[in-house]
């Protein structure tokens, strides 16, 4: 995955996220509408991300690091012995 920074509209704040169409390739539960859609007028129908989707997949990698870490200052502490 890969964040980006942009803005929404006007908005003169940036903000993290991702590119829905990017996203939808690795966690389409996560992403509504469909890359490049427009309306009968040809205004776009842009698509939208669910974060709250990501939050289990966020918290297992984090659980997945923290072990990684713990096993790693295991092992420094076994050298240091």
């Amino acid at each position: 995955l890969k964040p980006k920074k942009y803005r929404i509209g006007d908005a003169k704040q940036k903000t993290i996220g991702f590119i829905a169409h990017e996203l939808q390739e690795y966690y389409p539960q996560a992403v509504s509408g469909a890359k490049d859609q427009v309306n009968q007028n040809g205004d776009p129908i842009y698509q939208g991300v669910d974060y709250s989707q990501l939050t289990g997949l966020l918290v297992k990698a984090i659980q997945e690091q923290q072990s990684q870490i713990e096993s790693l200052k295991a092992e420094i502490q076994t050298l240091k012995q």
